[in-house]
């Protein structure tokens, strides 16, 4: 009878040795992926902050252009006013034309190039 008793504790002690492998096969694959899930968020994060400084350059770079739409709407009026002025021009209309025309160039120069 002990001898009977003696094998079933090897019998057990086999079977909770052949579990206690592969619970712990289970855990080193879980270990793994986890390492995997965390390498992909990181990667995530960084893309979002890409991502999120190119959003804020791009909203800079609206901004600018929609000053830069203003400027030449006011100038487009001032030019418009200008011309239809009867009285003689000052010399400080004189320099705020000039100068309105080389912006307006220019303006025109970077809508050409896409800005």
């Amino acid at each position: 009878m002990t001898v009977v008793v003696v094998m079933q504790i090897s019998s057990l002690q086999w079977k909770l040795e052949q579990e206690r492998k592969a619970v712990k096969s289970e855990a080193y694959e879980l270990e793994r992926r986890l390492e995997g899930c965390r390498q992909e968020l990181l990667a995530a994060k960084a893309t979002i902050s890409v991502k999120d400084s190119e959003l804020v350059s791009m909203q800079n770079s609206l901004k600018e252009l929609e000053e830069l739409r203003e400027m030449k709407e006011v100038g487009i009026l001032l030019i418009h006013n200008f011309h239809r002025s009867i009285c003689i021009p000052t010399r400080f209309q004189c320099f705020v034309y000039f100068h309105f025309i080389v912006i307006l160039k220019y303006m025109n120069m970077f809508y050409d190039l896409g800005y």
